[in-house]
C-alpha cells in the first residue's frame, strides 16, 4: 500500500495521493487528474498505523457484540446474507474459481444443514453453524438459489427457486434481493438478448445461437447435435410448459420475462424476450457449451 501510494503522488502535496486510478491496459493511471480526497488519504493512514500497531498477520474474527449496529454483529445475519449473492455472482458470470470454491462451501453447508429443505434456512447462524434465530427469511434463502447454480447443483437450485417465488411478497429488503438474484438467475438483462432455437433438417439436429449483445451486428452460430440431446431438450421443455399450464398459480412461479430493444450504431432496432423456463435455458446453455468445446 504504501509503495501505491508513493506511485501516485497528488499535485496538491507530496504527502497526499492522487484520488483516483484506472487500467489503460498498459498502466495504472490518475484519469482525471491528480487531485485528492481526505477521506482516501485517511484510510490509508488510519491502515498503515493498525499495521504499525498490531501487524498484518492476524486471524479473522467473529466481531464483538455491538461493534456496529447489535448484538449479532459476529454472525452471519441481515448484511452478511446478501454474500452467497455477491460471490456467486461472481463464480456465474465472472467464472471465478475462488468464487466458485466459496459457492460449494456454502451450498454443502445448507444442503446438509437444512435436510434440502428450503424452509429450513433460518435467518441467521455463528461462523460455526449454529443457527440464531428459528425462522426463515427471503433475503436468506434467494441468494442460496445462485450458490446452487454456481455449483451445477440443480435439484437444490430448482427447490429454492420454487420457494422464492411462492413466497410472494415479503418485505422490501426481502423482496429487492429475491428479484436481483432472479434476474442474475435468468441471465441478467444480457440474457434476453440471446436467443436459442433447436430443430430439425431432415436426420440432422441443430442448436442455433444468437447474441445480441454486441454494439455493432449480432454473433450467431449454428451447431450440429445429437438426436438425444434434441429429444431430451424438447421434452424437458413440454414438460416444463405442462407444469406451468397446469398449476392454478403458474403466474406466481412461471420464470421471469425480460424484454429489451437494442439499438447499433447504423440505426436499426433488434428485440428479444426471453421465452423459455429458466431449467430448459440451462440447458441450452449447457448444450452450446458442451459443442462449442468442439467447435
Amino acid at each position: 500500500m504504501y509503495h501505491y501510494y508513493l506511485a501516485h503522488p497528488s499535485s496538491i502535496g507530496p504527502h497526499l495521493m492522487a484520488w483516483q486510478q484506472s487500467d489503460n491496459g498498459k498502466a495504472l493511471v490518475d484519469p482525471n487528474g491528480a487531485d485528492s480526497a481526505t477521506d482516501g488519504d485517511l484510510d490509508i493512514a488510519y491502515a498503515l498505523l493498525a499495521d504499525k500497531i498490531w501487524g498484518s498477520s492476524g486471524e479473522w474474527i467473529p466481531a464483538p457484540a455491538n461493534f456496529l449496529e447489535n448484538e449479532n454483529d459476529g454472525v452471519y445475519e441481515y448484511n452478511s446474507c446478501r454474500v452467497p449473492w455477491r460471490i456467486s455472482t461472481d463464480a456465474l458470470v465472472g467464472k471465478n474459481a475462488d468464487a466458485k470454491k466459496y459457492a460449494e462451501t456454502v451450498n454443502a453447508f445448507f444442503v446438509k444443514e437444512t435436510d434440502g429443505k428450503p424452509k429450513n434456512i433460518m435467518a441467521g447462524y455463528t461462523p460455526d453453524g449454529r443457527a440464531v434465530a428459528d425462522w426463515d427469511d427471503l433475503c436468506f434463502t434467494a441468494p442460496l438459489m445462485l450458490s446452487a447454480a454456481a455449483v451445477g447443483d440443480t435439484k437444490w437450485h430448482d427447490t429454492i427457486r420454487k420457494e422464492v417465488l411462492d413466497i410472494g411478497v415479503d418485505s422490501y429488503f426481502g423482496n429487492t434481493i429475491a428479484m436481483l438474484c432472479l434476474i442474475t438467475d435468468d441471465g441478467g438483462a444480457a440474457g434476453a438478448m440471446i436467443l436459442y432455437k433447436v430443430y430439425r433438417e431432415g436426420e440432422n439436429y441443430f442448436l442455433s445461437y444468437q447474441d445480441l449483445t454486441y454494439d455493432q451486428r449480432p454473433q450467431s452460430m449454428v451447431i450440429r447435435i445429437s438426436e438425444q440431446d434434441y429429444r431430451e431438450i424438447m421434452a424437458q421443455d413440454y414438460e416444463s410448459m405442462l407444469q406451468i399450464m397446469q398449476d392454478p398459480n403458474h403466474h406466481e412461479w412461471s420464470e421471469c420475462e425480460f424484454g429489451l430493444e437494442l439499438t447499433y450504431s447504423d440505426g436499426s432496432q433488434k428485440k428479444a424476450v426471453s421465452g423459455r423456463t429458466p431449467s430448459v435455458m440451462k440447458k441450452l446453455r449447457d448444450l452450446k457449451e458442451k459443442y462449442s468445446a468442439y467447435a
